[in-house]
């Protein structure tokens, strides 16, 4: 029992140490429970403060990029505000030039009308002092013939004044200018009659031509206002096919195979947009200032022409004779008579003088704006006063026309050199016979615009003199012949321009009688080697593998 009762007391004890150690561990392990969640309680209060900067970080530069772009959307809106007012300032100067220049036309209109009232009044007082003169002879010879006791004439024996008149500008060769008179002539004295051969015809084609001109400009007008987007297509694709022809037979064919192209597959026959694209292609073709700067190109451009002839004979012919003859009127070849008018109405006018009546009826390039022209050219330029002291009248330097109506006829003489073949008949050529229409209409033209026909001349003969000898050997070197001694030979020389050109109409006979004579003196005309267009222009990589860098 003793042994049992320690033993007892042995597991008693040996729980009891057991439960003090379990309370021990049980102590510690509250203490590391409430250490853990202190921990994960730092834990979780240092992860939220992480979180909070880093929003807080992220929200900065967020607020600098927002403070930037309203910056930048201030910038921008300042600078609306800026064009808007520049807009509204324009507007306000457009519309301030608009209506100074009605004013400016209104003053003008006043005065021309002024001016026609002066001028009726002039003519009525010159027609009635005519009138009197008139009078007064027929009594003076009706006293003459009384006193002398004459019999009485039979009709016709005396002439009229206006049949003197007429008899006197008979007996004037055509060309000759009036000579200077004392005194103004008389209206009645003024020659009605024509001033150089063919003038009547040549008249009736210009102003035919003339009226097709100004209907087709207003049809456009209506074409622009009605389709300008498609007119706009049309006028760029055409002008860009017109940059892309160069002195060479590649890009002549390209160009009209594209031009065939874009005519074919946006327009019909007979309609306006295919008459636009006709007369937009000749005028920028004409206008192309490649012509007046490379012979070469004016070959190209007369062979392109040809294709487009070729392919729309029917529709283009007209259309080809109307721009050319709206753009220099020595393609007709016709010149006013009011130029002769005027020089025989007013005693101090000389016909070959620049003028203002000149200049308009030769087709000088009137300046609206003097500032707009390059400030090279502007000492150069010709200037007139106008009537009753209305301000100046200003027209482009005679240089620069003379270069461009040399260009325009040696284009269209180019034209008309490409002789008939198997594919194609030239309507306007040599084989046709209106070149040597046309040559003999330049000779027959009076001796004021002498100047201008040695610079169209030497261009003119140069280019198609070789076929025109070919074509009629008896009859071109009396042409030439006539040109010598009568054009150059009695040109007028009174500025450096119409110096110019004489020298360089001499220079052209010059080369001509040195080929005759290497010719044994067969009158011989070099053909221009600009007339044959090589193949295709080799390219910059081409040559540089053939030189071998």
């Amino acid at each position: 029992q003793i042994s049992n009762h320690q033993n007892n007391e042995n597991i008693a004890s040996a729980m009891k140490s057991k439960a003090e150690s379990v309370d021990i561990i049980c102590n510690e392990f509250n203490t590391s429970n409430n250490d853990l969640s202190n921990l994960v309680n730092d834990y979780q209060q240092n992860l939220e403060r992480a979180k909070q900067i880093h929003l807080e970080n992220r929200a900065k530069p967020r607020q600098q990029h927002n403070n930037l772009l309203l910056q930048e959307l201030q910038i921008m809106q300042d600078k609306i505000d800026k064009v808007k007012q520049n807009e509204k300032t324009l507007a306000e100067a457009r519309i301030a030039a608009i209506k100074k220049q009605k004013e400016d036309q209104e003053k003008a209109r006043i005065a021309a009308e002024q001016q026609r009232i002066a001028e009726q009044k002039r003519i009525a007082e010159q027609k009635r002092i005519a009138e009197q003169n008139r009078i007064q002879q027929q009594q003076q010879n009706n006293q003459n013939q009384n006193q002398n006791q004459a019999s009485v004439p039979q009709p016709g024996q005396i002439a009229s004044p206006a049949q003197s008149s007429i008899s006197v500008l008979s007996s004037t060769q055509p060309g000759a200018q009036p000579g200077p008179s004392s005194q103004p002539p008389q209206l009645s004295q003024i020659p009605q009659g024509p001033w150089y051969a063919h003038e009547a015809e040549l008249n009736k084609t210009y102003t035919h031509y003339k009226n097709m001109w100004k209907q087709c400009g207003q049809l456009f007008d209506k074409f622009e206002n009605d389709n300008g987007k498609l007119y706009d297509d049309l006028e760029m694709r055409v002008g860009l096919i017109v940059t892309s022809i160069s002195s060479n037979q590649k890009s002549v064919f390209d160009a009209y195979k594209r031009y065939k192209k874009l005519v074919n597959e946006t327009t019909k026959p007979g309609t306006i947009e295919r008459n636009f694209c006709f007369i937009h292609l000749t005028v920028t073709i004409i206008e192309d200032m490649r012509i007046i700067k490379q012979s070469a190109q004016k070959f190209a451009s007369a062979y392109f022409l040809s294709f487009i002839m070729m392919e729309y004979k029917n529709e283009y012919v007209d259309i080809f004779k109307c721009c050319f003859y709206n753009k220099c009127v020595f393609t007709i070849p016709y010149i006013n008579k009011q130029l002769r008018d005027v020089a025989m109405k007013l005693p101090n006018h000389n016909p070959l003088k620049p003028s203002i009546v000149r200049c308009q009826l030769l087709g000088y390039k009137a300046i609206k704006d003097e500032k707009r022209e390059p400030t090279e050219k502007r000492k150069y330029l010709q200037r007139f006063k106008k009537a009753n002291n209305a301000g100046l009248s200003i027209w482009e330097s005679e240089e620069d026309y003379f270069n461009r109506t040399h260009a325009i006829c040696g284009l269209f003489a180019a034209f008309m050199g490409i002789r008939n073949n198997n594919s194609f008949s030239n309507p306007i050529g040599i084989d046709s016979g209106d070149c040597w229409k046309w040559i003999a209409h330049l000779l027959s033209l009076p001796k004021c615009v002498y100047p201008e026909l040695c610079s169209i001349l030497s261009g003119i003969v140069e280019i198609i003199g070789h076929d025109m000898l070919e074509m009629y050997p008896r009859q071109f070197p009396k042409i030439l012949g006539y040109i010598v001694n009568n054009i150059h030979g009695q040109c007028d020389e009174s500025t450096a321009t119409r110096g110019k050109a004489k020298r360089e109409l001499a220079l052209f006979i010059k080369q001509v009688s040195k080929d005759t004579a290497k010719n044994n003196g067969k009158l011989t005309i070099e053909k221009p080697k600009e007339s044959k267009l090589i193949k295709k222009t080799v390219g910059a990589a081409a040559l540089s593998i053939v030189r071998g860098y």
